[in-house]
């Protein structure tokens, strides 16, 4: 099956390092797409419980890879801080090649109206959002 291409793709609150994290399940749903613009939006990395026990499963670093590939692939990754990656904060603005960068949520606000100001069309699908 062909990805699909959107403009747009946004996750959010994966808790890497979490067993409740459901990260085959998320790269399953990243393969059906090709988005422009990836926008990891807080919490893909669950910084407070990584520093207490070490966990992290294969499908983790598949997922990671997969996002690599996309950036590879010319895909801009935004990854925006949340509050169980707070570790990252110390790094920001992080520049990781030419399309993958890691700010903070005061930082996603001009990123955002930059994104609406362009013809972007919002559609729901399987309880996640979705732009294309």
């Amino acid at each position: 099956m062909k990805a699909e291409k959107i403009k747009a793709l946004f996750i959010s609150d994966v808790h890497l390092g979490s067993k409740g994290s459901n990260s085959g399940k998320l790269l399953e749903t990243l393969k059906m797409y090709e988005p422009e613009e990836l926008f990891i939006v807080g919490d893909f990395i669950d910084g407070w419980l990584l520093k207490k026990r070490h966990y992290w499963t294969q499908s983790n670093t598949n997922l990671i890879r997969k996002i690599l590939s996309y950036s590879k692939n010319g895909t801009n990754v935004t990854y925006v801080t949340g509050n169980h990656d707070e570790f990252l904060r110390h790094y920001v603005p992080l520049f990781l090649g030419d399309n993958i960068k890691v700010v903070t949520e005061k930082d996603i606000q001009k990123i955002y109206q930059s994104l609406m100001q362009t013809s972007v069309l919002r559609t729901k699908r399987s309880g996640g959002e979705i732009w294309t």
